[in-house]
């Protein structure tokens, strides 16, 4: 895991935060989800309505990167 995020091009942020979403590391998703946001990462709209994104719905970090994305609220 640790090479994949050092070395894959394009960054697949998008499938590295649903890895450690998977992992239970709520950190580590929310800053790959912000990665993948500022890269504009393939299926980056996919957190607002996917339920795997369920349990950070009511994390602020998670609504304020939706908010970055234009898609929040």
């Amino acid at each position: 895991m640790q090479q994949l995020e050092r070395t894959a091009t394009p960054s697949p942020g998008l499938q590295i935060a649903v890895v450690h979403l998977g992992l239970g590391d709520v950190d580590a998703t929310l800053n790959w989800l912000q990665k993948a946001c500022a890269e504009r990462s393939t299926g980056v709209h996919w957190p607002k309505v996917e339920p795997i994104w369920d349990p950070l719905r009511n994390d602020p970090r998670f609504t304020a990167v939706l908010r970055e994305m234009r898609l929040g609220d």
